[in-house]
């Protein structure tokens, strides 16, 4: 009888100890579930807090490089600052408020028109490009003549409306645009005035060219009016490229566009786009532009003068 009571204390005992062994597991994983869900979240919180001060300094190197004027009166102000110490003639300036914005902008419509020497027009664009103004260009001409150049363009302003800017947000592809954004090495200046006269002769120690006037060609009287040939168009003349960056203009096809001259003025053209009697038929970037004459359907390989 006393070993049998033993046997029974015994396997008692044994399945009390299987019990709480059973139960010290439990709770070791339930802590060591806990231990690293805290870990988890302590990574995730330096993470963030990692990201949130990079991104206090991405904005902080942002406000600190751009002009960021907020109605149509400051940015009028900076637009004609801009001009001070060039030789430049202001032809117009206006403001056109725009319609469709999203509630937490404030935008308007800037219509430009100045007049100067080639080397004054590109130091004002320049300017204004080494802002990182709030201005997304549109339409752009430019007409030249022996005198000057007369630029005409179209910018689209936008600037954030008052409001809580300590809860801006960026997503990581709206950080990466900005970083580049800011990155941006100024381009070098043009080699020549694509409005110049013929070049001719290399340049002097002082680094000028000496500009020759074309020659008239002589002039031709056609007794016999059936003689007459059909004057033929003026043909354009390629005198650069445009290449915008994937990460700021999303539109793959006006990615690369060619400058043309025609009739006196540059057009910024795509595949496709018309010029005169041609149009645009094949571009490659830094090399050459083919163009179809609408009416005969002739191809017009365009390369640099």
């Amino acid at each position: 009888m006393r070993t049998v009571t033993v046997v029974a204390l015994l396997l008692l005992a044994n399945a009390g100890l299987v019990v709480l062994r059973r139960s010290a597991s439990s709770q070791r994983a339930a802590l060591v579930d806990a231990a690293s869900t805290q870990l988890r979240e302590a990574d995730q919180a330096r993470v963030s807090n990692e990201r949130r001060r990079a991104l206090d300094a991405l904005i902080a190197k942002a406000r600190s490089q751009t002009v960021d004027p907020r109605d149509i009166g400051a940015l009028r102000d900076v637009l004609v600052r801009a001009e001070q110490g060039l030789s430049i003639d202001r032809l117009s300036l206006e403001f056109r408020p725009e319609e469709r914005l999203p509630a937490e902008f404030g935008g308007s419509s800037v219509h430009a028109s100045l007049r100067g020497r080639f080397e004054a027009i590109y130091d004002y664009l320049e300017r204004l490009e080494l802002m990182f103004l709030p201005l997304s260009p549109g339409n752009l001409a430019l007409r030249g003549d022996p005198s000057g150049v007369t630029l005409t363009i179209q910018w689209a302003a936008r600037w954030p409306l008052a409001g809580d800017e300590g809860a801006l947000e960026l997503s990581p592809t709206e950080v990466s645009k900005l970083t580049q954004w800011l990155s941006l090495e100024p381009r070098p200046r043009p080699e020549r005035d694509i409005f110049s006269f013929r070049v001719t002769g290399a340049p002097s120690e002082g680094g000028s060219l000496t500009r020759v006037p074309e020659l008239a060609s002589p002039e031709i009287r056609l007794e016999d009016p059936e003689l007459a040939e059909p004057a033929e168009p003026e043909r354009p003349v390629l005198t650069g490229f445009v290449l915008a960056r994937p990460e700021l203009e999303p539109d793959v096809r006006r990615r690369v566009l060619a400058a043309l001259r025609y009739q006196g003025e540059v057009h910024l053209v795509m595949v496709g786009d018309t010029i005169g009697e041609y149009v645009v038929d094949r571009m490659e970037a830094r090399a050459s532009v083919t163009l179809t004459r609408t009416d005969t359907g002739e191809l017009l390989r365009l390369t640099f003068e």
